[in-house]
């Protein structure tokens, strides 16, 4: 009988769907031993579908599982999230994120990726736009160069045109040289001879205060005023006397509107146009 009780202690069967199986220890085995089912040890858990259970040391692929509603406080500190994505990731506005001693990178930017800038890319730019502008400067199609920008309002100096640091334009755009040339004043004004005729010098506006030398006087000279120098130049007489008087007439380098007297306060407005002094107005 005490033999009877050993071997019973030392075999159990289990059932299974009206077939017997032998366990052994920790193993359960089919009749025919081709299959072996090895049993947990004592101190773990068989865990069933319905229960609550913690697993120790076991590896879950998100690949082949989902895992939803995964709270914040389910993450314990000092954790760390790894992997790599290429997509966008989403971030929810309830909690915000926070980067507190943390670093965020942020890949380098080129020609089709948005991204962050290189250190060299900083240097290059980085402060470029604070001072003027120098160099030169060309107009499309244009032969002339503009001088260096001196300024941040942008003056600039050439031949025709000078712009000061306050941006007032003291010449046209037209002629060579810049401002206005004056010869003569209003108290002494040019003397002006039949054959000599009118000077001008070769700037792009000229301001003439003229009187006949001596008397009356009409300018037989040819050309009757010395030709321009550059398609657009500007001359403009006063006369300063109501007797000695210069009378200009149309031809010989003049396209006039007729016979013009200078006496006192008497102006003629002229332009070269390359070939003759033309009439712009007169009073």
């Amino acid at each position: 009988m005490k033999k009877y009780l050993l071997l019973l202690l030392a075999l159990s069967t289990v059932v299974f769907a009206s077939s017997t199986r032998t366990v052994t220890d920790d193993q359960l085995t089919s009749p025919d031993g081709s299959k072996v089912w090895s049993m947990p040890a004592a101190t773990d858990t068989i865990l069933g579908r319905a229960t609550t259970d913690t697993l120790t040391n076991k590896s879950m692929s998100g690949a082949s599982n989902t895992f939803t509603l995964i709270p914040v406080g389910a993450i314990g500190d000092g954790s760390v999230l790894s992997g790599s994505n290429t997509g966008d990731v989403t971030l929810g506005t309830a909690n915000g994120l926070s980067l507190t001693g943390q670093a965020l990178s942020l890949g380098t930017s080129s020609t089709s990726t948005t991204g962050a800038l290189t250190s060299t890319d900083w240097n290059t730019f980085n402060g470029k736009q604070s001072g003027p502008l120098t160099g030169d400067v060309t107009t499309s199609g244009a032969a002339a160069t503009l001088a260096t920008v001196n300024s941040n309002v942008g003056s600039f100096t050439n031949a025709n045109i000078t712009v000061n640091a306050k941006g007032l334009i003291t010449a046209a755009a037209n002629g060579t040289g810049s401002g206005t040339t004056v010869v003569g004043s209003t108290g002494t004004p040019t003397s002006i001879t039949a054959a000599g005729g009118i000077s001008f010098s070769a700037a792009n506006d000229t301001l003439n205060f003229i009187q006949g030398s001596g008397g009356a006087v009409t300018v037989t000279a040819s050309p009757q005023i010395a030709a321009g120098t550059a398609v657009g130049q500007k001359l403009e007489l006063i006369g300063r006397s109501a007797t000695n008087t210069v009378t200009l007439a149309d031809g010989t380098g003049l396209s006039l509107n007729g016979t013009w007297v200078g006496g006192l306060q008497s102006v003629i407005g002229l332009r070269w146009d390359g070939t003759v002094w033309t009439e712009r107005y007169r009073r």
